[in-house]
């Protein structure tokens, strides 16, 4: 032991003499160090969005645009023009006289004042300026009118009639004014409140819906038989219930919202009501998490997935039965717990240093490849070998000296790199969600994971995921002796792999689950399924890049386990056949 120690520490020694390698190692101390630095300097030139954009340049420039608008559109007779002008105008106006710019009251009321001011207008021209109502663009009225009716049908000739518009015109202006009353007076607290208010409706719209299912009253398609119709009728039950399962969790989530009054800005609001909630993926699934059999299938057009074949379909109804209840198992993690989802953090500490990490721990890597390339390869070339071997050695030895240096060495830079990353991310964007706990899932169980843990298990698998790559580096410069080819391949397979597991796991037909191909980048199952699904509000789903995650939400196929095992494996293999070919390797004086 003590003999292989000495070894290791002279390889150690051996790499830091190298110009080219202690060169390295300051490019990526530097790159490491910078990444976060740009990042910070890139967000105070352009700033950050402050409630949907609505920072007080973007008040300023609307204000100066619509300014601009409306006087084009008065000086060329165009009336209707105007007067739409004149309606964002007032309401941009009104939020910046009265100091509102940067609040949540923006979001909250900012197009229900423009519309209502709008239509106010709208009414005006035909009453106050006498513009003919048939004369006003029917795209306007449809635009300003849509809410004098709360069912969102309104006949427009009717509202516009002599015997009606005065009543019109009366009632939204009256509407206006409570608005703006409301925004000036409501509280984040009274806000949340009515969101309860109507998610409790909808709970309530659900369970009577069930109810009236399960009634005997409710009617189906005169063509189904009677067999057929009680199962449709069955089906419509269980849809309903998913429905009522999905509004009892909204309704728990906005009840926690208004207990608590949390930041209108903070992670606690974007999980509840955010476009990137998981309960918008629970709500999409929801509508189709509920399977009938081939006979209604076959005999009846109702379904919109009839294009699939029945076989897909049920297993399409499967998949997405289990990801409504893994996600619903998550949100209440979440909620519980005090835990913020992966993506419902804005401005999020933790999701830079991850990236920052995940670049760095990249760039470290091409570091070691390098180093697994020529460490035998420059003993050949400088003719050292031979010094090597001829003391008492075994070859063994030696090189599970050069491999334990470059791993220590590896493990060394990362560590620094992870440091380095955290302390400077701490400084320049402060800890935020940093230490927050991860949140894994194995089906509907779910896991607390305290954030170091969770970070070291992320790099143990891109230590796995990437060792049989070095391996190869390894094995390849046994072979040849040269260090420029086995670094190339190495290279090639290293930029390859995400892609290649992005691919395999969008193939889910071929059953690649039990291959290594889709294991190649275990990073890409880290997570849990709100995550996968909601990230970037679903956009990812949508592209080449996102099969993976779109595959896993998808699919109950893919272990992680299998991937460590099969790359766990690959790496044992590689490991014996380096020090097979070195122990066979015939060295020349």
């Amino acid at each position: 032991m003590k003999k292989l120690a000495r070894l290791i520490g002279n390889e150690n020694k051996k790499v830091l003499k190298q110009t080219g390698l202690r060169v390295l190692l300051i490019i990526i101390a530097a790159l490491t160090a910078l990444a976060p630095l740009l990042d910070f300097t890139l967000k105070k030139i352009v700033g950050s969005p402050s409630y949907s954009g609505h920072d007080s340049n973007y008040w300023t420039y609307n204000a100066e645009r619509l300014k601009k608008q409306l006087a084009d559109a008065e000086e060329n007779g165009r009336i209707c023009d105007a007067e739409y002008y004149r309606a964002l105008l007032d309401t941009t106006e009104f939020f910046e006289k009265n100091n509102i710019q940067e609040d949540w009251r923006v979001d909250a009321f900012r197009s229900d004042h423009a519309t209502l001011r709008g239509t106010v207008g709208l009414v005006k021209l035909i009453i106050e300026d006498g513009v003919d109502a048939d004369g006003i663009n029917e795209s306007m009225i449809s635009h300003y009118l849509y809410e004098i009716d709360p069912n969102g049908i309104y006949p427009f000739q009717t509202v516009l009639l002599p015997e009606n518009i005065e009543a019109t015109y009366k009632a939204q202006k009256e509407a206006l004014a409570e608005l703006e009353e409301r925004i000036l007076t409501y509280t984040l607290k009274d806000y949340y409140a009515s969101q309860l208010e109507e998610a409790e409706a909808s709970l309530e719209n659900a369970r009577q819906s069930v109810k009236y299912l399960t009634s005997g009253s409710a009617t189906t398609d005169p063509r189904l038989t009677p067999e057929l119709s009680a199962e449709f009728i069955a089906y419509e039950v269980a849809l309903g219930e998913r429905l009522v399962e999905w509004n009892e969790l909204n309704v728990r989530a906005r009840q926690w919202l208004t207990d608590n009054v949390f930041d209108y800005r903070g992670w606690q609001y974007n999980t509840v009501v955010n476009y990137r909630s998981p309960l918008q993926g629970i709500r999409t699934l929801a509508s189709s998490s509920t399977g009938v059999s081939r006979e209604l299938y076959d005999a009846y057009d109702y379904f919109p997935s009839q294009s699939m074949s029945y076989e897909d379909y049920i297993s399409t109804v499967q998949k997405n039965d289990r990801n409504f209840e893994e996600t619903a198992a998550i949100i209440r993690a979440s909620i519980e717990h005090g835990v913020p989802i992966r993506g419902t953090v804005n401005d999020s500490t933790k999701t830079l240093f991850l990236s920052e990490f995940s670049s760095s721990f990249g760039i470290i890597v091409i570091f070691v490849i390098i180093l697994a390339g020529m460490t035998l390869s420059n003993e050949y070339t400088a003719g050292t070998v031979r010094l090597l071997l001829i003391r008492p050695q075994r070859r063994s030895r030696i090189l599970a000296s050069k491999l334990l240096s470059g791993g220590i060495l590896w493990v060394a830079a990362t560590a620094v790199a992870s440091v380095l990353l955290a302390v400077e991310c701490i400084v320049l964007f402060g800890v935020k969600d940093l230490f927050a706990p991860a949140i894994f899932n194995h089906g509907t169980k779910v896991m607390i994971v305290p954030a170091i843990f969770a970070f070291l298990w992320r790099v143990l698998l891109s230590f796995i995921s990437t060792a049989p790559i070095i391996l190869f580096t390894l094995l390849i410069s046994t072979l040849i002796k040269r260090s420029a080819l086995p670094i190339a391949l190495a290279m090639i397979c290293r930029f390859s792999t995400s892609v290649i597991t992005t691919v395999s796991l969008s193939l889910q037909k071929l059953h690649l689950e039990y291959t290594p191909l889709p294991y190649l980048d275990l990073t890409s199952f880290i997570g849990n399924t709100a995550e996968r699904y909601i990230i970037d509000g679903g956009s990812t789903l949508d592209n080449i890049f996102g099969a993976a995650e779109k595959a896993l939400i998808s699919s109950g196929n893919y272990r992680i386990s299998i991937g460590i095992a099969w790359l766990v494996g690959i790496a044992a293999v590689l490991t014996v056949l380096s020090f097979v070919s070195f122990d066979r390797q015939q060295i020349k004086n």
